[in-house]
């Protein structure tokens, strides 16, 4: 009686490529924000990009994928927030617009594709 090959216990995953910043933001947007209470297709309330939490909110749907989410998380920097504002044009700082106001030192910070390749 022959003995059959041995299955390998760890398969390596096939590797995912990750889809562009303009279309993550744009999945992002089909899901609601939960900062500023856009729903889906509205814009947030920022300068034109999407906050951190409604992609948060699309990773929880399934419409954006582990590796996404990272370089998502990458772009928003070292220090975040639920309004940190990913994909925005302005790289201004914009002041927290929704809820009810936080402390002085409570802002929303923009994070752009020129940071990502820093």
């Amino acid at each position: 009686m022959s003995v059959p090959d041995p299955v390998p216990a760890f398969t390596p995953p096939v590797p995912v490529p990750v889809r562009s910043l303009a279309l993550l933001c744009d999945l992002a947007r089909l899901a609601c924000c939960w900062h500023c209470f856009a729903g889906p297709q509205q814009p947030c309330n920022c300068v034109g990009g999407v906050h951190l939490s409604r992609f948060a909110r699309a990773a929880r749907c399934g419409l954006i994928r582990g590796p996404e989410i990272a370089l998502v998380l990458a772009l928003a920097g070292d220090v975040f927030t639920s309004g940190t504002v990913i994909g925005g044009d302005d790289p201004q700082v914009v002041p927290y617009v929704s809820g009810p106001s936080g402390p002085p030192g409570d802002q929303q910070v923009c994070a752009h594709r020129e940071e990502a390749a820093r």
